[in-house]
């Protein structure tokens, strides 16, 4: 079963808020795509899944990714990304949204602490290239919030007159909420998240997949790095500064017109897939 069954429900995703740049919700199931490779995927892809599978053993223990841990794992994904409230001293001069993946464990207890240990192996690997590149590591923490245990990694916070970097967006942390498993770019993104899914804040479910933007919070992210946008408009592309300006500041205004932006698909039957696009503009 690789798309979604029929009348399917996904799992409910943290209330939304106010400020959510994008929200999703996606049916992937890996364990069919992967123990089905053979039949889904030309043969020039199949090196890429055998590496793939390798890479992954590796940081689950050995395991057989596609026998031992996908398996655990429900089909639906959720997504949000929002803006983070990021520590004193430590806001970048660049600061984008957060971005977290929600994943759901029927057998939390069996493969939870697997799925944070793989977590911080990532750290390390991380780590192990910032190092071989002299950029600054991570640092690897632990953070009790409400009862859950929160693992990140985090930058050694700037001393007086150094400047913030893009580098401090990242703070890469992982909890687990009861079947919930939170990964996310930033420890506040996720430490939000957990007290949502602790709290009981949530939105009821979705009836499909979704894929869900915020008009007003991408306007305000490009505003908010016109010139770095700039800038690599004309570096990249090799546009003017006019030209590039112009085309980013259309974009900018088209996207403070959109309210909400908004793709859903639907399986009531078998035979029957329904995709919908919906766009509500803004009565200002």
């Amino acid at each position: 079963q690789i798309l979604a069954p029929a009348g399917a429900t996904p799992p409910a995703l943290p209330a939304a808020k106010a400020d959510d740049t994008a929200r999703a919700v996606l049916y992937r199931d890996l364990q069919a795509i992967f123990k089905h490779r053979g039949e889904l995927f030309p043969v020039e892809a199949q090196p890429g899944f055998a590496e793939a599978i390798s890479n992954l053993a590796l940081f689950f223990g050995g395991q057989d990714i596609t026998d031992d841990l996908l398996p655990n794992l429900e089909p639906w994904i959720g997504v949000i990304a929002r803006p983070v409230e990021f520590d004193d001293g430590a806001v970048p001069d660049i600061p984008l949204p957060g971005a977290a993946v929600l994943v759901r464990s029927s057998q939390p207890d069996a493969i939870g602490s697997q799925l944070v240990a793989a977590t911080q192996s990532l750290l390390s690997i991380l780590n192990i290239d910032a190092a071989q590149n002299q950029q600054p590591v991570l640092t690897v923490k632990l953070e009790l919030h409400e009862g859950h245990t929160i693992t990140y990694g985090t930058y050694r916070r700037p001393g007086e007159g150094e400047g913030v970097d893009a580098r401090y967006n990242l703070e890469p942390a992982c909890a687990l909420v009861g079947k919930t498993f939170v990964l996310g770019t930033h420890r506040n993104l996720v430490k939000d998240l957990v007290s949502q899914i602790s709290r009981g804040e949530i939105d009821p479910p979705e009836r499909g997949e979704m894929l869900e933007f915020s008009g007003t919070e991408i306007a305000r992210v490009i505003e908010a790095n016109m010139e770095t946008l700039v800038l690599n408009a004309v570096l990249s592309d090799g546009k003017t500064e006019k030209q590039a300006r112009k085309e980013i500041k259309g974009l900018r205004a088209l996207s403070a017109m959109i309210e909400v932006l908004r793709f859903e698909t639907a399986r009531p039957a078998a035979r029957d897939l329904r995709v919908s696009l919906s766009l509500i503009l803004k009565d200002e």
